[in-house]
């Protein structure tokens, strides 16, 4: 990127020159990579949200503005992606651990009651059918 400056590299995306994308992917990809890993903790985790920052950045390259700085475009668009990855995983876990409450609660619900004592006679009248020695 020495003969080009970031102005000109954006105003060059903006008009769709992949030559111009593929530098500013050359220039920021790999301190892009390292902010995500801090921000999510997870190697598989940061390359996918590396590719969807890329990917935002060639889907909006039409409203780009040259005036501005492409490195803290990328950057707000990797701190906004991996915020919402941390709430989606939030939410996850949040939904996760109603669900194993509600299971916990439901073998406290009379009828599962009902069905473990069902269970338990059923067992114990089984035993009981059994010849001596099997039953001891």
């Amino acid at each position: 990127m020495n003969d080009i400056s970031l102005q000109e590299l954006a105003s060059r995306i903006k008009t769709s020159d992949h030559q111009a994308f593929e530098m500013a992917f050359n220039e920021y990809h790999q301190a892009i990579f390292n902010f995500l890993l801090f921000k999510v903790k997870d190697h598989a985790v940061a390359e996918d949200l590396l590719q969807e920052v890329f990917f935002k950045l060639w889907k909006t390259r039409e409203s780009l503005d040259e005036k501005k700085s492409l490195k803290n475009f990328l950057y707000t668009i990797a701190d906004n992606l991996s915020l919402n990855h941390i709430r989606h995983l939030k939410v996850v876990s949040r939904h996760q651990n109603e669900h194993n409450s509600k299971l916990f609660s439901n073998t406290e619900a009379p009828h599962f009651i009902l069905e473990e004592k069902e269970s338990l006679s059923n067992l114990m009248k089984a035993i009981e059918d059994l010849p001596e020695k099997p039953r001891m």
